[in-house]
Protein backbone atom coordinates (compact mmCIF):
# COMPACT_ATOMS: atom_id res chain seq x y z
CA UNK A 1 0.00 0.00 0.00
CA UNK A 2 1.05 3.30 -0.80
CA UNK A 3 0.01 5.80 1.82
CA UNK A 4 0.76 10.10 2.04
CA UNK A 5 -0.61 13.39 3.36
CA UNK A 6 -1.47 16.03 1.12
CA UNK A 7 1.28 18.18 2.70
CA UNK A 8 3.79 16.00 1.86
CA UNK A 9 2.91 16.26 -2.06
CA UNK A 10 5.20 18.26 -3.37
CA UNK A 11 3.34 21.64 -4.96
CA UNK A 12 4.21 23.50 -7.98
CA UNK A 13 2.47 26.41 -9.67
CA UNK A 14 1.69 27.10 -13.15
CA UNK A 15 0.63 30.83 -14.10
CA UNK A 16 0.17 32.80 -17.79
CA UNK A 17 1.56 35.75 -18.63
CA UNK A 18 -0.95 37.92 -16.82
CA UNK A 19 -1.77 35.58 -13.48
CA UNK A 20 -5.47 35.43 -14.93
CA UNK A 21 -4.95 31.24 -15.23
CA UNK A 22 -3.08 30.45 -12.07
CA UNK A 23 -2.96 27.79 -9.88
CA UNK A 24 -1.07 25.46 -7.24
CA UNK A 25 -1.00 22.14 -7.51
CA UNK A 26 0.22 18.48 -6.36
CA UNK A 27 0.14 15.36 -8.21
CA UNK A 28 -0.75 13.31 -5.58
CA UNK A 29 -0.84 10.05 -8.32
CA UNK A 30 2.55 10.72 -9.25
CA UNK A 31 3.80 11.06 -5.52
CA UNK A 32 2.09 7.77 -4.36
CA UNK A 33 3.54 5.96 -7.14
CA UNK A 34 7.19 3.72 -6.73
CA UNK A 35 7.86 5.35 -10.30
CA UNK A 36 6.61 8.30 -10.90
CA UNK A 37 6.88 8.20 -14.71
CA UNK A 38 5.42 5.20 -14.68
CA UNK A 39 1.80 5.29 -17.25
CA UNK A 40 -0.75 5.02 -14.46
CA UNK A 41 -4.95 4.78 -14.92
CA UNK A 42 -6.02 7.58 -13.90
CA UNK A 43 -4.55 11.12 -12.39
CA UNK A 44 -5.50 12.49 -9.05
CA UNK A 45 -4.44 16.18 -8.13
CA UNK A 46 -5.07 18.81 -5.50
CA UNK A 47 -5.30 22.11 -7.07
CA UNK A 48 -5.89 25.61 -5.00
CA UNK A 49 -6.85 28.22 -7.24
CA UNK A 50 -5.92 32.60 -5.85
CA UNK A 51 -8.46 34.58 -5.68
CA UNK A 52 -9.66 36.40 -9.16
CA UNK A 53 -7.99 33.13 -11.12
CA UNK A 54 -9.16 30.49 -13.55
CA UNK A 55 -7.45 27.34 -13.44
CA UNK A 56 -7.30 27.28 -17.73
CA UNK A 57 -9.22 28.12 -20.20
CA UNK A 58 -12.73 27.23 -21.53
CA UNK A 59 -11.97 23.87 -22.69
CA UNK A 60 -13.40 20.37 -23.79
CA UNK A 61 -11.37 17.00 -23.59
CA UNK A 62 -11.11 15.03 -26.57
CA UNK A 63 -10.85 11.40 -24.55
CA UNK A 64 -10.21 12.94 -20.46
CA UNK A 65 -12.91 12.42 -18.43
CA UNK A 66 -12.89 14.83 -14.72
CA UNK A 67 -14.57 14.92 -11.93
CA UNK A 68 -14.30 17.74 -9.19
CA UNK A 69 -14.30 17.38 -5.91
CA UNK A 70 -14.32 21.17 -3.87
CA UNK A 71 -12.99 20.98 -0.46
CA UNK A 72 -12.72 24.29 0.82
CA UNK A 73 -13.66 28.38 -0.71
CA UNK A 74 -16.05 29.43 -2.94
CA UNK A 75 -16.29 29.26 -6.76
CA UNK A 76 -17.70 28.66 -9.93
CA UNK A 77 -17.76 26.20 -12.74
CA UNK A 78 -18.80 27.44 -16.24
CA UNK A 79 -20.37 24.51 -18.72
CA UNK A 80 -21.94 24.81 -21.82
CA UNK A 81 -25.31 25.26 -20.04
CA UNK A 82 -24.04 28.54 -18.32
CA UNK A 83 -21.97 28.69 -15.24
CA UNK A 84 -23.20 27.33 -11.69
CA UNK A 85 -21.82 28.39 -7.81
CA UNK A 86 -19.46 25.55 -6.16
CA UNK A 87 -18.48 25.13 -2.52
CA UNK A 88 -17.06 22.70 -0.39
CA UNK A 89 -18.65 19.53 -1.05
CA UNK A 90 -20.22 20.08 -4.07
CA UNK A 91 -18.87 17.52 -6.98
CA UNK A 92 -18.94 18.48 -11.02
CA UNK A 93 -17.94 15.67 -13.29
CA UNK A 94 -17.09 16.05 -17.44
CA UNK A 95 -16.82 13.46 -20.20
CA UNK A 96 -14.91 13.61 -22.77
CA UNK A 97 -16.54 16.55 -25.36
CA UNK A 98 -18.24 18.47 -22.67
CA UNK A 99 -16.18 22.03 -22.33
CA UNK A 100 -15.68 23.29 -18.30
CA UNK A 101 -13.59 25.90 -16.60
CA UNK A 102 -12.96 26.45 -12.74
CA UNK A 103 -13.24 29.78 -11.77
CA UNK A 104 -12.22 31.48 -8.48
CA UNK A 105 -14.65 35.08 -8.17
CA UNK A 106 -14.16 35.04 -4.38
CA UNK A 107 -11.48 36.93 -2.02
CA UNK A 108 -10.43 33.33 -0.65
CA UNK A 109 -8.71 30.55 -2.29
CA UNK A 110 -10.26 27.90 -4.06
CA UNK A 111 -9.15 24.15 -3.20
CA UNK A 112 -10.30 20.85 -4.91
CA UNK A 113 -9.70 17.69 -6.02
CA UNK A 114 -9.92 16.34 -10.01
CA UNK A 115 -9.28 13.36 -10.97
CA UNK A 116 -9.10 12.26 -14.45
CA UNK A 117 -8.54 9.48 -16.62
CA UNK A 118 -5.59 8.43 -18.62
CA UNK A 119 -6.52 7.20 -21.51
CA UNK A 120 -4.59 5.82 -23.96
CA UNK A 121 -3.44 7.17 -26.74
CA UNK A 122 -3.45 10.71 -25.27
CA UNK A 123 -6.22 13.54 -25.09
CA UNK A 124 -6.97 16.28 -27.21
CA UNK A 125 -8.20 19.89 -25.61
CA UNK A 126 -10.28 21.95 -27.39
CA UNK A 127 -10.72 26.13 -26.60
CA UNK A 128 -13.77 27.33 -27.98
CA UNK A 129 -13.90 30.72 -26.88
CA UNK A 130 -10.22 30.92 -29.25
CA UNK A 131 -10.70 28.26 -31.42
CA UNK A 132 -7.67 26.87 -30.85
CA UNK A 133 -6.97 22.81 -30.43
CA UNK A 134 -3.99 21.77 -27.99
CA UNK A 135 -2.57 18.65 -29.88
CA UNK A 136 -1.10 16.07 -27.69
CA UNK A 137 0.46 17.68 -24.27
CA UNK A 138 3.30 15.80 -24.16
CA UNK A 139 6.87 17.05 -26.06
CA UNK A 140 6.12 17.33 -30.02
CA UNK A 141 2.54 18.39 -29.50
CA UNK A 142 1.56 21.83 -29.10
CA UNK A 143 -1.25 24.83 -29.55
CA UNK A 144 -2.90 25.35 -32.97
CA UNK A 145 -5.90 27.04 -35.19
CA UNK A 146 -7.24 25.17 -38.31
CA UNK A 147 -8.45 26.42 -41.58
CA UNK A 148 -11.00 24.96 -43.22
CA UNK A 149 -10.17 23.05 -45.91
CA UNK A 150 -12.28 20.37 -48.51
CA UNK A 151 -12.43 17.05 -47.65
CA UNK A 152 -11.00 16.13 -50.69
CA UNK A 153 -8.34 18.94 -50.50
CA UNK A 154 -4.66 17.52 -50.59
CA UNK A 155 -5.49 13.54 -51.73
CA UNK A 156 -6.09 13.21 -55.24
Amino acid sequence: MSKISIEQVPEFERSSPKRRFSSRRRDVTKALCADPNARRPYEVQWVTLPPGAALCPFHAHSAEWEHYIFMSGEGRVRHPGGVESVGPGDHAFFPPGEAHQILNGSNAPLTYYVIANNPEGGDNCYYPDSDKWAVNFEPGGGIFRVKPADYFEGEE
